[in-house]
């Protein structure tokens, strides 16, 4: 009988939170979870903060960069199509004079070079 409650209490003893709570205590508590924060988040020394830094520098700079380009190039399809707009209005236009010329003067042949009057 002694040895089974010298086993039971082994097996507390050994069940027992980091910080001496008793048992039933919960997983973050158990591995010092709010001390591995801290310490996670002071371990960290300048150099690797700085590297961090650069890091994220970095990808801001390129980030900027990409989306630059994308609106220059945006901006430059915009103005050629409205040149091309405007070549090609301005190329129905010609087309549209010189097919009233050109039915003016088949209108004058047909006539026989006449001078109407009205």
């Amino acid at each position: 009988m002694k040895t089974l409650l010298n086993s039971r209490k082994h097996l507390i003893n050994a069940q027992r939170c980091s910080h001496g709570a008793v048992p039933p205590c919960s997983a973050s508590a158990q591995r010092g979870g709010y001390k591995i924060m801290k310490n996670f988040l002071r371990s960290r020394d300048g150099a690797s903060k700085g590297a961090a830094l650069m890091i994220v520098l970095a990808f801001v700079v390129l980030l900027t960069g990409l989306s630059l380009a994308y609106f220059s190039r945006a901006s430059t399809d915009r103005q050629l199509a409205h040149s091309s707009y405007n070549n090609s209005s301005a190329n129905l236009l010609a087309r549209t004079a010189i097919g009233i010329v050109v039915n003016y003067f088949e209108q004058e042949i047909i006539n026989g070079g006449a001078v109407t009057r009205q």
